[in-house]
């Protein structure tokens, strides 16, 4: 199942524009799931985030004590609606079947309440090095970007259909001709709308729209310096010890939740998406101006770690990452429920 662009940048605009000033808030970047189970068996700088007690395990390559990497690069996609040679196809952008009016409104139900989660992991510089006695220490470059979420019905629809959708009742032409929606107009008229159209006395408020819509969305930078050291040894068992100091700058975050008709919505975002606040900027005193990676956040997080391991036979390793918080406030923006 794919969604065309022209319907994405519909469904896009719905929720990221209608953006007003409120001034500064703070909110911590949602976790990256998935690296409990790496615990144990993460080494060398790739066990920064992680557990960085691990920095002074011995190293897999005998002799070998330093350790560096460039540009490594991790991708996950989750999703309830998609199965797998679905999202295989949108990846790879081919080419789709039409799909009738009654497959259309199955996919609606099929994504309305749906999770959909990805995850970029981008890290452009590690560096490790293993000392014999005073412990191992690590540095890495890393950005992590990290969506989620889930649609409700009205924004499913208007996801899956675009233009189509029941809730547009006028379609606009590149000739500015004005014609009724009725589902059923041809590609080739739909490749000519430039604009949408329901008159004000039925159109609904955003937070109609958006009910039981819920996106989150953040883009991090992390710069992280981790040191992990052997604090008990005997013949047949060791322990060690380890900490994690994490810098964050903000790129880019984006939370909106809807429900009971009420949204709750906020945005940071750098100048390197060009977005254009018009008006509302000059009364912004969190406007941000500069290049674009100019930071919208800054942070700061600790990671602990612990680490057991018997001879060469078993390991058990326990961490507590991400202690910290992040304040975003640059381009600070909430959503107005407004028509």
């Amino acid at each position: 199942m794919k969604i065309p662009t022209r319907k994405l940048l519909i469904l896009h605009s719905l929720l990221l524009s209608n953006f007003c000033f409120l001034g500064q808030s703070e909110f911590s970047a949602f976790t990256l799931s998935g690296k409990g189970v790496a615990s144990p068996f993460a080494t060398d700088y790739q066990a920064l985030g992680i557990n960085p007690s691990n920095l002074d395990w011995d190293s897999e390559y005998e002799g070998k004590s330093i350790t560096f990497g460039f540009s490594e690069f991790g991708a996950s996609i989750f999703s309830d609606a998609l199965g797998k040679e679905d999202l295989r196809k949108n990846l790879r952008q081919e080419e789709f079947e039409a799909l009738s009016s009654e497959e259309q409104d199955q996919m609606v139900l099929d994504f309305a309440n749906s999770r959909l989660a990805v995850d970029l992991d981008l890290m452009s510089l590690g560096f490790h090095i293993n000392t014999e006695n005073a412990g191992g220490f690590a540095f890495s470059i890393r950005d992590r970007a990290d969506y989620f979420s889930i649609f409700g019905e009205q924004v499913a629809e208007i996801g899956v259909k675009g233009f189509e959708s029941d809730y547009f009742q006028f379609l606009i032409t590149e000739i500015n001709d004005t014609i009724p929606n009725e589902g059923s107009a041809n590609p080739d008229t739909l490749n000519n709308i430039q604009a949408v159209y329901t008159p004000p006395e039925d159109a609904l408020n955003i937070s109609k729209i958006l009910e039981g819509t819920q996106l989150n969305m953040s883009w991090i930078r992390e710069y992280q310096l981790g040191y992990g050291k052997r604090v008990l040894s005997t013949e047949d068992y060791s322990i060690y010890g380890g900490i994690g100091l994490k810098l964050l700058t903000g790129t880019a975050f984006v939370r909106i939740q809807a429900e009971g008709g009420k949204t709750e919505a906020f945005s940071a975002a750098s100048p390197l998406f060009n977005i254009d606040y018009g008006e509302q900027a000059t009364a912004n005193p969190s406007a941000v101006e500069g290049g674009n990676f100019t930071p919208v956040g800054i942070g700061f997080g600790i990671d602990l770690g612990v680490s057991f391991a018997y001879r060469d036979k078993f390991k058990l390793s326990m961490s507590l990452t991400d202690i910290g918080s992040m304040t975003w406030d640059g381009n600070v923006y909430t959503l107005n429920d407004i028509l």
